[in-house]
C-alpha cells in the first residue's frame, strides 16, 4: 500500500503551493501603478510635473535671475532669448517667477490633493459599497462641508490653525474631500454589482479586500 504512493508528492509541498500564489500576487501599489501608467495622459502629465518639479528643487542653482529683480525699460515684454517667458508690469523675469513659484504651488498642491484623495477616496469607497446607515453618515458629514461656499470653509479652517502655506493647503484639502469622496462613491456604486466583483466574494474575499484591491484599482481612471 505504502509503495503506492508517488514519493515525489508530499503534503508538506502541496500545503505550501496555496501560500506561494497568495505571497506572489502583487502588491496594491503595483497594481495602482500598473493601472496608472498605463494611461497616455498620466504619463504625460507625469513627465510635466516631474520636470516642472525638477526645476523647482533646483531653482537656485540654475542661472536665472532673481523673481523679485525688476529690469528698467523692460514693462511686459514678449518672451526673447533673454526673458524666456517674457516680463511682467514691473520689469520681472517671468520665468524665473514661475520656477521659483512652483517650489511653493507644488507643495501646496500636493498637499491639498493628496489630503482630499487620503481622507475623500476611501470615505467615498465605504460608503458606496456598505450603503445603508454607513453612507447616509458619511454623505451628511460631507453635505456640511458643501453647505457652506468653499472659500468661506477655506478661511474658516486657515482661521483656526493660522497663517501658513501648509495651512493653507490643508484648507483647500478639507474643501476638497466632498469632490474625491462623491466620485469616489459613484465609481463604486457602478462597479460592486458586476461580475467580478460578485466573483470575489464568491471566493470568500473580505469587504476590505474586495473594495481596496479589486474595485479601487477599477476606479483610477476617473479619480
Amino acid at each position: 500500500m505504502a509503495s503506492s504512493i508517488p514519493a515525489s508528492v508530499s503534503p508538506t509541498t502541496a500545503d505550501r503551493q496555496p501560500e506561494e500564489s497568495i505571497e506572489r500576487q502583487p502588491s496594491l501599489l503595483r497594481i495602482l501603478l500598473d493601472r496608472l501608467l498605463h494611461h497616455p495622459q498620466v504619463r504625460l502629465g507625469l513627465l510635466l510635473s516631474g520636470v516642472l518639479g525638477v526645476l523647482a528643487l533646483l531653482a537656485p542653482m540654475l542661472p536665472i535671475e532673481s523673481p523679485t529683480v525688476m529690469f528698467d525699460g523692460q514693462l511686459l515684454k514678449a518672451p526673447s532669448p533673454e526673458f524666456w517667458f517674457g516680463t511682467d508690469l514691473q520689469g520681472r523675469d517671468l520665468f524665473s517667477r514661475v520656477i521659483w513659484g512652483g517650489r511653493a504651488a507644488l507643495g501646496v498642491g500636493a498637499l491639498a490633493v493628496g489630503l482630499g484623495v487620503a481622507i475623500g477616496v476611501p470615505s467615498g469607497i465605504i460608503g458606496g459599497y456598505f450603503g445603508g446607515i454607513v453612507d447616509i453618515v458619511i454623505n451628511r458629514i460631507l453635505d456640511t462641508v458643501l453647505a457652506f461656499p468653499p472659500i468661506l470653509v477655506g478661511i474658516a479652517v486657515a482661521a483656526a490653525l493660522g497663517p501658513g502655506l501648509s495651512n493653507a493647503a490643508i484648507a483647500v484639502g478639507v474643501v476638497s474631500l466632498p469632490v474625491f469622496s462623491r466620485l469616489a462613491r459613484a465609481c463604486v456604486l457602478a462597479e460592486r454589482e458586476k461580475e467580478y466583483v460578485t466573483a470575489s466574494r464568491a471566493i470568500g474575499a473580505s469587504d476590505w479586500r474586495i473594495m481596496f484591491r479589486t474595485i479601487l484599482p477599477n476606479t483610477l481612471v476617473p479619480l
